[in-house]
């Protein structure tokens, strides 16, 4: 079955699923003015760290955002040489392509506190951290990606022809300023040389507008250029010829993919498609199933096995589980078919629920290598069908691979929840155990402090029940030894944590 896209564009919120096989694959969503990754600000520097060679930039959004050591241009108006896209020099020698002003010194020799900075998003607000930021600027188009700090010509590793490398090389070269650089992206292969020319006079423009208003004394800090919308951007990056149709919820919505498909890939324009069903468009094609149950920890497995996924500040934990399934042959066979059976679905999972950064991945032991071999066989092969870039460590005895994913904006988990306010994030609250020791300690406290009249606890009808159960004989020391009444109290809207005591008249 083909490929498609399905986007339900609301004024809040706009959400995209891409459709492999007749399933969600991809999913991105963004609320009202939320994603700020690709932005363009001026910025002010508002602290230099020497010892994390980095700084921190007021860019106008609240917090500051954070600027690497590596990310900093010594000097925009210095060029060092123009390289050729085969890393040749003027003088003909040989050698990498150089960054203009790209400096390894300390950040203090390149930075000053209160100067005015030309910065762009790299990665978005996650948690606690700002967003973060570099000088070295790129802009973005269907077949390009201009470079304006850098001035090499790139070339995406999918266009495998040599033959067509090199003419798409030929066309940037004989129309782009020789003092920036340029990726030639996957979108561009076949395309004619005409339409390179076009886009390079498109950003072109683009970046020039950038500076001039970088460069206006009357700008002050503050957003100078905006990324494309999330359906701008999924038509720009995603929508190819292998996606059979494009179904849009929201007519507004569809006359603008329509207007942007025309001006960029008109060819395909027939295929974006406006639904008019009565049914939400999510429900219909049951894509709003699979984004609630990537909200939860726990996903079943079609052998009756299960899958775990933790995720925390620093990395990504999923453990592979038998659950029901006990298998037929021996533990070998069972925990082998088991994680097969897990591949696809934990990569899946990684890909809707756009999990990025490390990923720990804590597979059933298998003793045999052969076995270990195939697995992780199977688990690059599944992970080519992923775009976002990714390094995957070799699986070791212990059941175990490390990989990380490029991670440039929030989870659906982040995007869609928060910290639990019981339990603070642990995702756990205390039981009633323990909550019923808490409640015998605060009465000898209260009791060693002093009391007039008896005491009345209220509290979760199961610490309660088990106060007046398992710990009677505990509450009846501290009214033996404090000489006064306790009385119990179930109320159901207590939290399970939750308790009061109080002196009755």
């Amino acid at each position: 079955m083909p490929r498609e896209l399905i986007a339900n564009v609301r004024p809040y919120e706009t959400r995209i699923a891409v459709m492999e096989n007749g399933k969600p694959a991809d999913f991105f969503g963004e609320r009202a003015k939320s994603n700020i990754v690709g932005n363009i600000y001026k910025g002010k520097v508002v602290k230099v760290l020497q010892g994390m060679q980095s700084a921190f930039v007021d860019i106008g959004i609240g917090k500051d955002a954070f600027l690497y050591v590596e990310d900093v241009i010594a000097n925009l108006e210095k060029m060092i040489e123009v390289w050729t896209d085969n890393g040749e020099n003027k003088s003909g020698k040989k050698g990498m392509a150089k960054s203009r002003g790209r400096h390894r010194g300390p950040i203090r020799d390149l930075l000053k506190k209160g100067e005015n900075i030309l910065v762009q998003v790299t990665k978005d607000r996650i948690g606690k951290k700002g967003a973060r930021v570099t000088s070295h600027i790129t802009l973005a188009g269907r077949y390009l990606v201009l470079m304006p700090t850098v001035n090499r010509i790139g070339i995406s590793r999918k266009i495998t022809s040599q033959d067509e490398r090199s003419r798409l090389r030929d066309a940037v070269l004989g129309s782009r300023d020789p003092s920036v650089g340029y990726i030639i992206r996957t979108a561009a292969d076949h395309c004619s040389a005409k339409e390179i020319e076009r886009e390079i006079e498109y950003l072109q423009d683009l970046w020039s507008a950038v500076t001039a208003a970088a460069d206006d004394e009357k700008t002050g800090v503050g957003l100078i250029h905006s990324e494309l919308d999330l359906m701008q951007r999924v038509l720009r990056d995603v929508f190819d010829r292998r996606i059979a149709r494009v179904v849009i919820d929201d007519e507004d919505a569809y006359a603008a993919a329509v207007n942007f498909v025309q001006r960029n890939q008109k060819e395909l324009v027939n295929r974006v498609k406006l639904y008019t069903g009565k049914k939400s468009i999510f429900s219909e094609f049951g894509i709003e199933e699979v984004i609630e149950s990537a909200l939860c920890r726990k996903v079943m497995l079609r052998s009756g096995g299960h899958i775990v996924i933790q995720q925390t500040e620093a990395l990504v934990s999923i453990d592979v589980n038998t659950g029901r399934y006990v298998g037929t042959k021996s533990l070998e066979d069972t925990a082998l078919r088991t994680n097969l059976d897990a591949v696809r679905e934990i990569v899946n999972q990684i890909r809707i629920r756009d999990l990025g950064g490390i990923l720990v991945i804590d597979f059933i032991d298998m003793e045999k290598k052969a076995n270990r071999d195939t697995l992780i066989e199977r688990f690059n092969k599944e992970l080519m069908k992923d775009k976002a870039e990714r390094t995957v460590l070799k699986i070791n005895e212990f059941g175990l691979i490390a990989m990380t994913r490029k991670r440039t904006r929030k989870s659906l988990e982040r995007m869609s929840t928060k910290p639990c306010p019981y339990c603070d994030g642990t995702a756990v609250v205390k039981n009633h155990e323990t909550v019923s020791c808490e409640v015998l300690r605060e009465l000898e406290k209260i009791a060693q402090e002093g009391v007039r009249g008896n005491l009345r606890v209220v509290a979760h009808p199961e610490v309660s029940e088990y106060l007046a159960g398992e710990m009677s004989q505990y509450i009846d020391e501290i009214r033996k030894s404090y000489k006064f009444e306790v009385s119990l109290l179930a109320d159901e809207h207590f939290h399970h944590e939750q308790f009061d005591i109080f002196e009755e008249g």
